[in-house]
């Protein structure tokens, strides 16, 4: 029986970039494809850890970033080894995708303070109209 779990985590994922995209909508292009939104998915005895980012406003890369079986007793040692190496994996790809969101959030509160603090201001098309028509 085929799965498609992971596709309807996709979706979700890609609601949340663009919710952070309408958020921070005058951050620069280089910070948004930095973003990276995580999620689970459990098929049979294994976990799986997606990802999924922006390579540009077209494109969506989905990856499956690491697996684990899920141990049945304490006695199964390898399977708890490769529970924690995918637990670690999880901590490691969560901290850099908040990581992009600050820097996300820094660049945009930067730019829209600038025109106040500066005469030189550089003009940047915002994110949300972006958004709006890619979809």
């Amino acid at each position: 029986v085929a799965s498609n779990g992971h596709v309807k985590g996709a979706f979700g994922a890609i609601s949340m970039i663009t919710h952070a995209y309408k958020k921070y909508p005058y951050t620069t292009r280089a910070a948004t494809y930095q973003l990276r939104i995580h999620f689970m998915h459990a098929k049979e005895k294994k976990l799986n850890l997606w990802s999924l980012e922006f390579a540009s406003l077209d494109v969506q890369i989905l990856q499956r970033i690491a697996v684990a079986d899920v141990p049945e007793t304490e006695d199964h040692s390898v399977q708890i080894l490769g529970l924690d190496r995918f637990t670690y994996k999880l901590q490691e790809e969560m901290t850099s995708s908040v990581d992009a969101l600050q820097k996300m959030r820094k660049e945009h509160d930067s730019y829209v303070v600038s025109p106040e603090l500066s005469d030189e201001h550089e003009e940047r098309e915002s994110l949300t109209n972006l958004v709006s028509k890619a979809n």
